[in-house]
């Protein structure tokens, strides 16, 4: 506690001595060092001391940047999001259970741009927490949108799920992935795990089983709570590159009992989603009863090993088949000429044939 307080205050010593400086209180005023001493206490959460930094960038006293506007509306910015009152109300209603009043407050903060009470917003609304009416769905969509725009990264897998679902805005597959593409250049995992599903399905993205794979493959080096689901995510892949390589050789009746398996319109989110959570919420449990990172490279391989070896099979038995159905008829033909429409002469009568010449010799 002793060392908290000490951390504070040093902070607090720091926005004093930056006055005593700008002011020139006692000494030789010197703003470009006022600003200094600002800077390292608006760092240690001074809002005062950020409060007067972004005015020195505001006139351009002391305080030398190349983006001066820019870093002044920043420090702007985090002085009205850490000085609002309603966001410690409204964290404060959240654990008392007064969800009502807790997205109230949010709301008050976010009508004036605070993005911390956008987000929290979008997150109480999505949960139904405070409110599940009319038009919930709708602003928080709205909400996300503001907080995404100030540049929260956290709400742009919400946005994306929103135009997927059609919740609070028109289904807009597209649209969903431009938000993933966003995020995923963040190393999110879940984007990268549904870009490479609408890459595999077709949907919002050209189909390309390629691009899904190297999506996959990214969002497992992401960590260790990712590679499971993203591992299953391959092993599908593989099967349905399988299932394209042996549609074309199959009977139109089993086609359409099957390939409804591996095709997908925009209800496919619903599969996705839950292929995806399910796959995430059992790694933890599995993880603890086996080393999952040696079995999933073992089984990785053999899946890998295993699809191309069936995969020769199939191409060498259909080169098999070919050849002998090629091969067959001229050889029965030839036969046909050489015995003159007659019955071939059986082996033993041939042998009985011999012996009764030689004795007659």
């Amino acid at each position: 506690m002793q060392f908290l307080l000490h951390f504070l205050n040093r902070f607090i010593s720091l926005f004093f001595a930056g006055l005593v400086r700008l002011h020139g209180w006692g000494v030789t005023p010197d703003a470009s060092l006022a600003a200094q001493y600002f800077q390292t206490a608006s760092k240690g959460g001074n809002l005062l001391a950020s409060y007067n930094l972004a005015v020195l960038h505001l006139t351009g006293t002391g305080a030398s940047s190349t983006n001066a506007c820019e870093d002044a509306v920043k420090l702007l910015k985090k002085v009205s999001e850490r000085g609002w009152a309603s966001l410690s109300e409204a964290a404060g209603d959240y654990e008392k259970g007064d969800y009502s009043w807790s997205l109230y407050n949010y709301l008050k903060g976010a009508s004036i741009g605070v993005e911390l009470a956008q987000s929290n917003a979008a997150w109480l609304l999505r949960r139904a927490y405070g409110y599940n009416g009319p038009k919930a769905d709708t602003l928080a969509a709205y909400m996300l949108k503001l907080s995404a725009g100030q540049g929260n990264l956290g709400a742009l897998i919400p946005l994306g799920d929103a135009y997927w679902y059609g919740k609070g805005v028109d289904v807009d597959l597209k649209r969903a992935g431009y938000f993933y593409t966003a995020a995923s250049k963040r190393n999110n995992a879940r984007a990268l795990f549904n870009l490479g599903y609408m890459h595999q399905y077709g949907l919002g993205m050209p189909r390309d089983m390629h691009i899904a794979k190297r999506y996959y493959d990214q969002a497992m080096l992401i960590g260790p709570g990712a590679y499971l689901p993203n591992f299953l995510a391959v092993v599908w892949l593989r099967v349905h590159q399988l299932w394209n390589l042996a549609r074309p050789k199959l009977p139109n009746a089993l086609i359409g009992l099957i390939n409804p398996v591996f095709e997908s319109d925009s209800s496919g989110a619903q599969k996705a989603t839950v292929f995806g959570m399910a796959a995430y919420a059992l790694h933890a449990p599995v993880k603890s009863l086996v080393s999952l990172g040696k079995l999933f490279d073992f089984v990785d391989d053999a899946v890998d090993s295993s699809l191309i070896m069936w995969i020769v099979a199939i191409l060498g038995l259909l080169v098999w088949r070919r050849r002998t159905t090629q091969h067959g008829a001229p050889q029965d033909q030839g036969r046909r000429e050489e015995n003159n429409g007659q019955n071939p002469i059986p082996n033993n009568q041939a042998e009985v044939d011999i012996q009764d010449a030689a004795q007659e010799q």
